[in-house]
C-alpha cells in the first residue's frame, strides 16, 4: 500500500491546473486496487489456513466394521439384548446405531452381572459390528456405589466414549450422574417431569419404559409424547434424547414418530416385526 501511494504522489507531482488533477484519477483507482487485492489476498490466506482443519475434523470418524446407521436421519435404532447370537442376526442390517443392555437382560441371557461380561459385548458391539453406543446399567444402592460402578462402566469405553452409563433415575442416580462425567442415560422413566430432570444433569438419553407404563393401567402412548415434547423444548446446545423403551410392537413406534419420538430400543422380536410386511414380501419375491 505505502509503495502504491508513493507512486501516487509520483505521478500526481508535477504541472499544475487540469493535467494535474487528471493524474490523480487515475493514481486513486490504483489504490483503491490494491486494496481490494490485499483483502482477497489475506481472505484466501485464512481459507487456506482453515482447510487443513475442515479435512481433520472429516477425518475423525471411526470406520465401521459393518456400519452403524450413521446417515442424515435424526432417527437411532437400539438393539435390545445381550445374545450374541442376535447380535449377528440383526446389527449388520445397517438400521442400529447400537445396543443397549441391563442386568435384567443379562439374566435372561445367563450372563453374569459384571465388569468382564459387559466388556466382551461392548466389544463385539463396537470392534465385531462397527456400533456407535453400548449401552450399560451401573449397579449399587447408594450413589458412591453407583459412581464407582459407572466409572468403571465408562472406561471399558476408553477415550472414544462409546459406553454409555445407564442410570435410575433416583435420587441416588441423579446425584451419581451429577458426578460422573460420561455419556449418561436416565432409565426408569415414568413421569414428564423427569424428563426435565434428565435434561438438568446434562444426560444424552432418557428412557421411558412404554409397555411398563401400560401395564400400570397409563396412557404411555400420550405420556411418551408429551415427554419427546419436552425434551425438544429444552434442546440447546446439550440434547437429551428420549430413548422409548419397553416397546411391544413395531406399530408402537410408528405411532410415536408420528409424535416426533426418533429414537427407539426393541427387542429382536420386534425387530423382526420391522420386516413382516405381507404386502412387501409377496411382491419382492418375483423381483
Amino acid at each position: 500500500l505505502r509503495t502504491a501511494a508513493a507512486r501516487t504522489t509520483s505521478s500526481s507531482g508535477g504541472g499544475g491546473g487540469g493535467k494535474s488533477q487528471n493524474r490523480r484519477q487515475p493514481a486513486g483507482r490504483t489504490c483503491k486496487r490494491t486494496v481490494a487485492m490485499a483483502r482477497i489476498a489475506g481472505l484466501a490466506l485464512a481459507l487456506a489456513l482453515a482447510a487443513p482443519r475442515c479435512r481433520g475434523f472429516a477425518l475423525r470418524a471411526k470406520p465401521k466394521a459393518t456400519g452403524a446407521a450413521t446417515g442424515a436421519s435424526r432417527t437411532q435404532y437400539f438393539l435390545d439384548t445381550a445374545d450374541v447370537a442376535e447380535y449377528a442376526r440383526w446389527l449388520p442390517t445397517g438400521m442400529f446405531y447400537g445396543v443397549t443392555t441391563n442386568p435384567l437382560i443379562l439374566q435372561r441371557a445367563g450372563l453374569p452381572c459384571d465388569l468382564e461380561t459387559v466388556r466382551r459385548l461392548h466389544d463385539a458391539c463396537i470392534e465385531d459390528y462397527g456400533m456407535e453406543v453400548f449401552m450399560a446399567q451401573a449397579w449399587g444402592g447408594t450413589t458412591e456405589a453407583l459412581v464407582e460402578c459407572g466409572k468403571n462402566l465408562a472406561a471399558i469405553g476408553g477415550e472414544g466414549g462409546t459406553l454409555v452409563v445407564k442410570l435410575p433415575l433416583t435420587k441416588e442416580g441423579v446425584a451419581a450422574a451429577a458426578q460422573l462425567r460420561c455419556g449418561l442415560c436416565m432409565t426408569t422413566c415414568y413421569a414428564p417431569h423427569q424428563v426435565l430432570t434428565s435434561c438438568a444433569v446434562g444426560a444424552e438419553y432418557v428412557a421411558p419404559y412404554l409397555g411398563r407404563l401400560g401395564d400400570a393401567g397409563r396412557d404411555g402412548m400420550g405420556l411418551v409424547g408429551q415427554m419427546q415434547a419436552i425434551a425438544d423444548n429444552q434442546a440447546g446446545d446439550a440434547e437429551t434424547r428420549v430413548l422409548v423403551a419397553s416397546i411391544r410392537d413395531a406399530e408402537q413406534m410408528a405411532d410415536l414418530a408420528a409424535q416426533g419420538c426418533d429414537t427407539f430400543t426393541f427387542s429382536p422380536a420386534v425387530a423382526a416385526q420391522l420386516f413382516g410386511e405381507e404386502l412387501t414380501d409377496y411382491p419382492s419375491a418375483g423381483f
